[in-house]
């Protein structure tokens, strides 16, 4: 089965496990809603983690090359807790052939964010499934997106496509 990915600010996740009553508010900010749906993505594998940090370091509302932390867990750990997946909205990213990788977690409810938050932190300290991507290797990644044309310059933000041209052509 796939696992599913979500970009988080590690700083805002404790560094042990916690009962969910305990877990902070920062973390579960972290874990924010639009219309009751959380943005996750979907990849085969741990191999194609590099995919899913692409996807969203080139949002079209990211302004400038930044870190990226990752955490991902089996899609059958959120299926288990009765969170609908909807893969029906691409993605929010420049990178067209990487929006079908998108899905959201739908109907998202008080209990549903806490099993979800429960988790995501359990697989973070636990299980080790987390991946910071320095914003060196985010920009290479960029770069060579741009280098192979999968960018879609008229998506993305001037300041973002601007940096990576520059740093393209160096």
């Amino acid at each position: 089965m796939a696992i599913l990915v979500r970009k988080i600010a590690r700083a805002k996740w404790p560094d042990e496990l916690c009962g969910i009553d305990k877990l902070n508010g920062d973390a579960i900010s972290d874990l924010r809603t639009t219309n009751n749906t959380i943005s996750l993505w979907r990849v085969a594998s741990e191999a194609e983690l590099p995919s899913a940090m692409l996807a969203l370091s080139a949002s079209s509302k990211s302004s400038k090359v930044e870190n990226v932390s990752l955490v991902w867990f089996p899609e059958a750990a959120i299926l288990e807790r009765n969170i609908r997946l909807d893969s029906e909205t691409p993605g929010d990213t420049v990178i067209s052939d990487l929006a079908s990788l998108h899905c959201d977690a739908c109907e998202i409810t008080y209990k549903s964010l806490g099993d979800l938050a429960s988790v995501l932190m359990l697989e973070l300290i636990q299980e080790k499934h987390y991946k910071r991507y320095g914003k060196a290797e985010v920009k290479k990644a960029l770069v060579n997106a741009y280098k192979d044309k999968r960018i879609s310059a008229e998506k993305c933000m001037p300041s973002l496509l601007d940096e990576i041209q520059k740093s393209a052509q160096l």
